[in-house]
C-alpha cells in the first residue's frame, strides 16, 4: 500500500470522519449566527431610521418655533409659544439621552467587528 499502513489510514479515516460532522455543525451554528446577527442589523437599521426621522422632526420643529419668534406679532403668541418651546425641550433631551446610548455601542460595534475583521 505504498508503504502506508491500513490501520494509519483507517485512522485518518476516522479523524476526517469527526472533524467533518464537527465542522459541519460548527458551520450550521454560525450560518444561524450570521443570519441571527443581519437581523439584528437589519432592526439595527430600522430603529437608526426612526431615530434620524425623530431628529428630522425636531429639527424642523425648532425652526418652525424659530420663524414665529421672527414675526413682529410675535407676543401675541407668546404663551403657546412657551408651552411648545417646553415641549421641544424635553423632546431634545429624549433625542439627546437616546442619540449618546445608541451612537456609543453602535461605535463599540464598529470597532469590535474592524478588530475582529
Amino acid at each position: 500500500m505504498n508503504g502506508v499502513a491500513h490501520s494509519d489510514v483507517q485512522d485518518e479515516h476516522t479523524r476526517w470522519q469527526d472533524e467533518y460532522a464537527t465542522w459541519i455543525k460548527d458551520i450550521n451554528c454560525w450560518q444561524t449566527e450570521h443570519q441571527a446577527a443581519m437581523f439584528e442589523f437589519e432592526r439595527l437599521e430600522a430603529l437608526l431610521r426612526t431615530h434620524a426621522d425623530a431628529v428630522r422632526t425636531h429639527a424642523d420643529a425648532i425652526d418652525s418655533h424659530e420663524q414665529v419668534l421672527s414675526k413682529p406679532d410675535a407676543a401675541d403668541a407668546h404663551r403657546e409659544l412657551a408651552a411648545k418651546h417646553q415641549q421641544q425641550r424635553e423632546i431634545h433631551a429624549r433625542i439627546a439621552g437616546r442619540h449618546q446610548g445608541v451612537m456609543a455601542q453602535l461605535n463599540r460595534l464598529v470597532q469590535l467587528i474592524r478588530e475582529t475583521a
